[in-house]
């Protein structure tokens, strides 16, 4: 089942406003407006797993080199996966190290920050992150900070580019249904944020 992210506007104080407490406190963001392409992504990094099952999380391992974190990969296995509960981030978070408090209403929609990286739950669990910071980076190596052209390079050039409150968005659906998109501005060719959405249910 094919579930498409509209719109999504990150704000500062969020966390507390759905009842979940932030790790930090949230940055702000632009608004992005999502919306999904009708073709999948010419070049895509990996393969999807998701038809042999649910996608796994993966042991966490401190990168030797001091290199960002890969959160999530393309076929939605990774530090933290989408269905996962509120209650189940936490835990998991824990283990990583991330300075994190319990939510004060666990299943209830909300935000979860760590630094600027944003982690939305719904009804059905962790569906959505955001990052605009560093500290993470895609399977392929893209980060913030990263061009355009690396982002075509590893991803190809079969997105949906769409313009909004000057805020350009490049969206991919991955083969795994993942949709995977790119923020930047009008006059800037380095990405602001990146992130990854639930289009469909893994089983």
């Amino acid at each position: 089942m094919r579930r498409l992210v509209k719109s999504f506007v990150v704000l500062a104080g969020a966390c507390a406003i759905t009842g979940l407490t932030a790790c930090e406190p949230a940055s702000l963001q632009p608004p992005v407006t999502i919306q999904s392409p009708s073709q999948e992504p010419t070049q895509p990094l990996g393969t999807s797993s998701h038809t042999a099952g649910k996608p796994t999380l993966v042991p966490y391992t401190s990168p030797a080199d001091g290199s960002a974190l890969v959160l999530m990969n393309d076929d939605g296995s990774g530090l933290v996966v989408f269905g996962m509960s509120a209650s189940a981030f936490y835990k998991r978070a824990a283990e990583i190290g991330w300075d994190c408090q319990p939510p004060n209403k666990p299943g209830v929609d909300g935000f979860v920050n760590v630094g600027a990286t944003t982690f939305i739950f719904g009804s059905d669990g962790l569906h959505r992150i955001d990052v605009a910071d560093s500290s993470f980076q895609t399977q392929g190596g893209f980060a913030v900070g990263d061009s355009i052209a690396k982002m075509e390079q590893l991803y190809g050039t079969n997105y949906e580019r769409s313009n909004a409150s000057d805020v350009l968005t490049y969206t991919y659906v991955l083969p795994s249904g993942l949709q995977f998109y790119v923020v930047t501005t009008p006059n800037s060719l380095l990405a602001t944020g990146w992130g990854f959405a639930y289009l469909q249910d893994f089983a």
